[in-house]
């Protein structure tokens, strides 16, 4: 499948991947494979990451933990104007003191990418340039994938995706439980079928 390419000429522009944070078995950030995970989302055509939204699990990090993910971010993209800092916060006090990493966007800010980054890639390219020809077929066949980032559990949804897709996802911080078994069976046979059709 061929990517439609265009011209970085503004930041926070395109694809901006609402990242997953990676999580060890003891439940640490694991920051060395967050790093690689940005690389490789940059490199397989997205614009840029998101750290420290709903999806990175921003409620359950320390502020040592949440400040890591967006100087990792910068480092790995190579290009501040590639990462958007998530600013939410349970208090405005606590939300100002995150703002200052962060502005608005333009773009598509999504989960799948994560899993799928060449594929949300191209759908947007491609949506974003009229070319609905070959837009609509792409976005029926990952429908049933893109629409689970609608759902309460889409952050569970977005780290097994990750984790079929042979990137790491790993486990969800608590207070977030793991997917039951039928909705797991339900991602992992969307991700296997969207691979299998060539889907990255």
């Amino acid at each position: 499948m061929t990517i439609p390419q265009r011209s970085r000429t503004r930041p926070w522009h395109g694809v901006m991947v609402a990242t997953a944070t990676p999580l060890r078995a003891d439940l640490s950030v694991d920051f060395e494979a967050y790093a690689e995970h940005v690389r490789q989302l940059i490199d397989s055509g997205c614009d840029g990451v998101v750290p420290n939204g709903s999806l990175g699990e921003y409620q359950t990090l320390s502020d040592d933990e949440r400040g890591r993910p967006v100087t990792t971010a910068v480092e790995a993209a190579g290009d501040g104007a590639r990462v958007m800092a998530g600013v939410a916060a349970y208090g405005s006090a606590e939300a100002r003191r995150w703002t200052d990493q962060a502005a608005g966007a333009v773009g598509w800010i999504a989960g799948f990418p994560n899993a799928l980054p060449e594929a949300c890639s191209t759908l947007y390219r491609t949506a974003a340039a009229g070319n609905l020809e070959m837009a609509i077929p792409l976005y029926r066949a990952m429908h049933p994938l893109l629409r689970w980032d609608s759902r309460p559990e889409f952050v569970q949804a977005v780290k097994l995706s990750m984790d079929v897709a042979g990137l790491r996802g790993g486990p969800c911080r608590p207070p977030r439980s793991p997917l039951p078994s039928h909705d797991r069976d339900t991602v992992r046979a969307v991700t296997e079928k969207l691979l299998a059709e060539g889907l990255s």
